[in-house]
């Protein structure tokens, strides 16, 4: 087991493994906490400002059958409708393949990890699966609001 330690001369932590190998390890859970984030404020981020925030890639919409313009009806009817069930499905599917992948590298970089850093890295991973799951659970309908049960 090789942990990270300072260097002797820059007092900066350094990694036994290549930064390559780093960054393919940490990417594809980076990726995932993305996406999942996308996905848990597409409503919120329609209302940010002038005609609002949309992340979905304009070729995923279109495949749905979804446009910018229907989103923001989405939003201002409180309600998910099929077609934006199935495009938040896919693209959790999608988080959900950038985990597989980045879990797969999760042991690796956790043991050569500061134990602060270990701590924080599960929680952070951890909370976004609760937040995809919780979505799942709740049928991707970030549009209604809290008090109508959906």
């Amino acid at each position: 087991l090789v942990l990270m330690s300072p260097d002797s001369r820059t007092g900066r932590f350094t990694s036994p493994w290549p930064y390559g190998r780093v960054l393919a390890a940490i990417e594809d859970l980076a990726i995932f906490c993305y996406w999942v984030h996308i996905l848990r404020d597409a409503a919120a981020d329609l209302s940010a400002g002038g005609d609002g925030l949309v992340y979905f890639p304009k070729s995923d919409l279109e495949v749905f059958g979804l446009t910018v313009t229907d989103l923001h009806r989405l939003k201002d009817q409180g309600r998910a409708n099929d077609a934006y069930r199935r495009l938040a499905a896919f693209e959790a599917g999608r988080a959900r393949d950038h985990l597989d992948r980045g879990s797969k590298h999760l042991a690796g970089v956790l043991a050569v990890a500061p134990p602060v850093n270990v701590r924080a890295l599960k929680q952070l991973v951890d909370t976004y699966v609760a937040v995809l799951t919780d979505l799942s659970a709740r049928r991707f309908d970030v549009f209604a609001s809290p008090s109508s049960g959906d």
